[in-house]
């Protein structure tokens, strides 16, 4: 997803209660000290002590950790965004004990990265019935979907699909580099994003969609599951009849926002795109990044659910 300046926080949405303090040597006007203390409190809201500690020393600042500052600050970063074990409640095992519920800790983690055909067919088993033209197509969804990638690696990194109930993460490189990935992916999420039964929701997925399109991949040949027509040797992507862009339905007055802002509109918080800049190509991909992609994903889905019975129109 490309990075949409609406989306990123200011120093005016937070209270700033690092415990960095500034040295006698420091020669940064007010500005620059205000935006130092802004990196080192978010480097301690994401609980990265390490490296606020490192980045102070470079800024020539003083750093003290406080252990109950730093625990409020994580508490109330939980409380102010959009959490995996709120958005998927059934897939977090809550603690016994009588504690806030910002403070629970999450025992079951994120997806893990799909990278293989078997993994990847069993994971769409729950959404796509074996036979391309079975009516259960219209039962399922509606599904979310976003795209991260890397600006010096052609093509897509991650693909994340979504429904309110589940999420999946696709490593789409791997896959698309053999036979049988490219295969799978062809018969999975090919027919997903071309199906016109389904619908496939976005937010500005233009470029998202541009990406799937243009990711290297070893050509295959049609087979008994895919509906092309074409016997020449082709990408899995076939096209995205299926999708739709939640920015479209948006009233005018929301339009030029990112999808953070439109959760917070719509589903009373926003997303915390402290990831969103991260190395979508590295591999294993952080829990961070793991949590950042699934719920992008999420919030297309449930943002067009709420919008349900007023979405058969793009807005004006």
């Amino acid at each position: 997803m490309t990075n949409n300046p609406h989306d990123v926080s200011t120093m005016n949405d937070t209270t700033t209660t690092t415990t960095a303090t500034t040295t006698g040597t420091t020669t940064a006007s007010t500005a620059e000290q205000d935006i130092r203390m802004f990196c080192l409190q978010q480097l301690e809201e994401a609980g990265e002590v390490d490296g606020a500690h490192r980045l102070a020393k470079l800024f020539g600042v003083e750093y003290r950790y406080d252990s109950e500052k730093v625990r409020a600050a994580m508490a109330a970063r939980r409380k102010r965004y959009w959490q995996w074990d709120q958005a998927f409640p059934n897939n977090a095992i809550h603690s016994n004990q009588i504690i806030p519920k910002e403070e629970i800790i999450i025992t079951v983690p994120p997806p893990k990265l799909i990278d293989t055909p078997d993994d990847l067919m069993e994971a769409f088993q729950q959404w796509l019935p074996s036979s391309p033209s079975s009516s259960s197509l219209s039962l399922a969804g509606p599904f979310g979907f976003d795209v991260e990638w890397g600006e010096d690696h052609a093509g897509a990194a991650v693909l994340q699909i979504s429904t309110i109930q589940t999420a999946i993460l696709i490593d789409i490189p791997t896959l698309s580099m053999t036979h049988e990935g490219a295969h799978a992916l062809e018969q999975t999420v090919g027919r997903l994003l071309n199906s016109t039964h389904l619908k496939v929701v976005g937010f500005a997925c233009r470029q998202d969609l541009a990406r799937l399109r243009s990711s290297p991949c070893i050509r295959t040949t049609p087979t008994t599951s895919t509906t092309t027509t074409s016997n020449e040797p082709h990408h899995w992507y076939q096209g995205s009849q299926a999708v739709v862009d939640l920015q479209s339905f948006l009233p005018s007055q929301l339009r030029p926002y990112g999808l953070s802002r439109v959760a917070h509109h719509y589903l009373g918080k926003p997303l915390d795109k402290a990831e969103q800049c991260s190395v979508w190509t590295a591999r294993p991909l952080s829990l961070e990044q793991r949590t950042y992609a699934a719920l992008d994903a999420w919030v297309c889905a449930a943002i067009y659910e709420k919008l349900l019975p007023n979405q058969s129109q793009p807005q004006k």
